[in-house]
């Protein structure tokens, strides 16, 4: 009989889709220049001037869409720790994830054991839960400094959004499937010796 659990999937879509997707929004929202919009104007903040978004890496120039790095001029020195926390712990979440994602893709050609699964939950939840930390970002008195002229979410901030729900998919759905076999495994295991103590007696 067919079991309808999470584990096997939504949709016809296993853990490994969520993660996949979760992995590439993640890459996306470290990589975009505006992951938050800033609300006023940021040169009254000391961010760069005349940028209206900003990301990780670069920012967005009011009215022309340009893009530039941070590279490019001397604002490293100004950056706050939690500029730093938001980035750093954002980049671990992208390493986390392409470390499952490369699981995922072995377990397509090599079986793996239930414990394997069990594992990968628990890197899901990590790549969460610092995923989750990029949003640290609102807390820079560099970029927003939580008084009137604040931020935003922008489109890098949305996908991380959806990043952060589609991790926690698959961290459930991986969890799931452990324990859905595992528990298989020892079933077969008790049937097997019930089976030998009925022909010994």
């Amino acid at each position: 009989m067919p079991s309808f659990s999470m584990s096997n999937g939504i949709a016809c879509l296993g853990p490994s889709f969520f993660a996949s997707l979760a992995f590439c929004l993640g890459l996306v929202a470290s990589s975009l220049c505006n992951f938050v919009e800033l609300d006023d104007d940021s040169a009254l903040r000391g961010s760069p001037q005349f940028a209206s978004s900003v990301g990780f890496w670069c920012y967005e120039q009011v009215g022309s869409g340009s893009r530039f790095e941070y590279g490019s001029f001397a604002f490293e020195d100004r950056w706050d720790d939690k500029f730093e926390v938001a980035r750093s712990l954002g980049l671990t979440a992208n390493i986390i994830g392409f470390v499952v994602w490369l699981i995922y893709l072995c377990a397509g050609c090599v079986p793996m054991p239930p414990a394997i699964f069990g594992s990968i939950g628990c890197l899901c939840w990590c790549a969460c839960m610092f995923e989750g930390f990029k949003f640290w970002i609102f807390r820079s008195e560099f970029f927003c400094d939580g008084d009137d002229l604040g931020c935003s979410l922008d489109t890098g901030g949305k996908c991380s959004v959806t990043a952060v729900v589609f991790w926690f998919v698959a961290f459930m759905m991986a969890a799931g499937h452990s324990k859905e076999r595992m528990d298989a495994a020892k079933a077969d295991e008790e049937g097997g010796d019930a089976g030998g103590d009925a022909e010994e007696a």
